[in-house]
């Protein structure tokens, strides 16, 4: 009986230690059905929930790995200077709209609706730019003017 006892206690132990390690992938992956937001900016009167890549890595590997952008959220590259920074759509599997913006925080280019399918063309602005803002496609229409981007 101190067996069988000895078992279930080992049992019990295990199948509480697998329930651990499956819910900590899961918290860990969860940005891949949405987003898991840095800050929340201002752009043109609207609020977007954004995540922050102001890191070479971050920067290169974007939205790629992000399956589903939901409305009011997107991705903020941050650069150090200013420059004409051009995106693609490399692994991104929805339209999307990029905005570009001056180290004033102004509206410097805009491009709507790219599509996943336009990969590997390059999307760059027409004027130099230190902020990138990525939103789902679509959500840039209505902004109030001036566009203006607010940290």
């Amino acid at each position: 009986m101190i067996a069988s006892a000895r078992n279930i206690k080992f049992l019990i132990f295990g199948l509480l230690f697998i329930a651990f390690v499956v819910g900590f992938y899961i918290f860990e992956n969860s940005n891949k059905n949405g987003i898991n937001a840095d800050r929340i900016v201002n752009v043109g009167g609207r609020e977007f929930s954004v995540i922050v890549a102001n890191e070479a890595h971050e920067r290169a590997l974007g939205l790629g790995d992000v399956e589903f952008l939901p409305k009011d959220s997107g991705m903020l590259f941050e650069f150090d200077a200013e420059d004409k920074h051009c995106f693609w759509m490399k692994n991104v599997e929805y339209p999307i709209d990029i905005l570009w913006f001056s180290k004033e925080l102004e509206l410097v280019h805009i491009e709507r609706s790219v599509l996943p399918k336009s990969y590997p063309k390059s999307f760059c602005p027409v004027q130099p730019a230190m902020y990138v803002l990525e939103i789902s496609d679509g959500a840039s229409r209505g902004l109030a003017e001036p566009i203006r981007l607010t940290l």
